[in-house]
């Protein structure tokens, strides 16, 4: 029996709930549908990421509006492999086709938000640029991002902004822009220069440790006897 048709849906990660202090979630899904006075799906996928996409929405049903909340969980540390990730992404994105009519994606992390390094930045570079090249909407929205505190765990939104998240969602539901806008540069993808990791600078080769002066061994000094003095005769005269 095919899966009712609804007009919302939300899938993803951090973004789709706020963190009290004492580490309990707020999720927005109950505000969102008072606010835009439909129902809602959401499936939030804690610390998922592109393999969890794939698992919900092979099971999932159809909506007219898709909402993708995406931080890169998966790729905080070191650069990604492309060509793995790449597939799998490419899978996603056949299946967001065939499960909705619109698909905004929210990809606003960058690493000098969380404390991660550089190669966060850059594997969030590529997978945005992934995603709008196939033709879907892709929000960073860095300046945003970036005026809301984060709870104590330095990962998730703090609870006091979570209307602005439920408003700021709710927002990106009703767009629904259907004329894509001008293609963005490489570095458009990329947060801006205030909002970046220093870049450390590292030599082509790695340097070489010296190596210590191998330290020689002297034998210690043995004391030596005092020879007594003996009085000298006087010396004969020759006449």
């Amino acid at each position: 029996m095919e899966l009712e048709r609804r007009r919302y849906g939300l899938l993803g990660d951090s973004s789709l709930y706020t963190k009290r202090g004492n580490n309990k979630r707020t999720h927005i899904k109950p505000d969102l549908q008072l606010l835009l006075h439909e129902e809602i799906d959401v499936i939030v996928c804690p610390g998922g990421g592109v393999k969890e996409f794939i698992l919900h929405l092979t099971c999932w049903g159809s909506y007219e509006v898709l909402g993708i909340s995406y931080f890169g969980n998966e790729h905080t540390g070191v650069p990604m492999d492309e060509q793995h990730h790449g597939q799998m992404w490419a899978r996603c994105f056949e299946l967001l086709r065939e499960k909705a009519d619109y698909v905004v994606f929210f990809m606003g992390g960058f690493a000098a938000k969380y404390g991660y390094f550089q190669p966060y930045d850059d594997n969030m570079s590529k997978i945005r640029n992934w995603a709008y090249d196939q033709g879907f909407e892709v929000r960073t929205d860095f300046d945003q991002v970036q005026s809301w505190p984060l709870s104590h765990d330095n990962l998730h939104f703090s609870r006091e902004v979570h209307e602005e998240l439920v408003s700021y969602w709710a927002s990106l539901l009703q767009s629904r822009v259907r004329s894509r806008p001008s293609r963005p540069s490489r570095c458009a993808s990329m947060p801006p220069a205030a909002m970046r990791v220093p870049c450390e600078v590292r030599p082509l080769h790695p340097p070489v440790a010296a190596k210590p002066a191998p330290v020689r061994m002297v034998p210690p000094v043995r004391p030596v006897a005092a020879v007594p003095l003996v009085p000298l005769e006087p010396s004969a005269t020759v006449t």
